[in-house]
């Protein structure tokens, strides 16, 4: 058996999809007071979320199950397209994100190149071996931190993107809260 499957704490629904329980005795709060004509969830409601999927593995679905006595019928549709406005928010930010590192780790990966090139032509000028050591330091950091931006922070912005997109594809359910 799969031994991060065994250590997963969400229960299932029939599908497989692991559900996200969300209890909501007050709704005032659960849509952000600032948005306008695309309703937005509350930062409360996001760190909820936030936190609760960080229990679901990449490759599994979510289902969101709102137990609440008290949002109506034309809140719930309104609560569900502002999760999903939320988290579509946040996979065009992330979407940024990664062009910008592809952008950063091209420019600073080219930048270490040239400090390497210097690094050669110091070195046939017979230039000082502390100055040659300095450039040959400042090369090999460009170097490694577009190796870093690339191939290390984009793997994380690609799985924030992958919850994201679990979220914004969530079947969100409503059922009733027992008292």
């Amino acid at each position: 058996m799969n031994r991060i499957k065994d250590l997963a704490f969400l229960e299932k629904d029939d599908n497989g999809k692991d559900i996200i329980e969300m209890v909501v005795r007050d709704d005032s709060n659960f849509l952000s007071p600032y948005s306008g004509k695309n309703p937005d969830i509350s930062s409360d409601v996001s760190d909820f979320l936030d936190s609760s999927i960080k229990g679901v593995l990449p490759s599994e679905e979510i289902k969101i199950v709102i137990k609440s006595n008290v949002i109506d019928d034309s809140e719930k549709e309104i609560d569900k397209q502002a999760i999903k406005n939320h988290y579509d928010l946040a996979r065009i930010n992330i979407e940024r994100r990664l062009i910008t590192n592809g952008g950063i780790s091209l420019i600073m990966f080219l930048v270490g190149l040239f400090v390497i090139g210097l690094l050669i032509f110091l070195d046939q000028m017979n230039v000082q071996k502390i100055w040659t050591t300095i450039v040959e330091i400042a090369g090999w950091v460009f170097i490694w931190e577009a190796v870093d931006k690339f191939f290390i922070e984009r793997k994380s912005l690609k799985l924030e993107k992958i919850y994201a997109l679990k979220m914004i594809n969530a079947e969100i359910i409503y059922d009733k809260l027992d008292q």
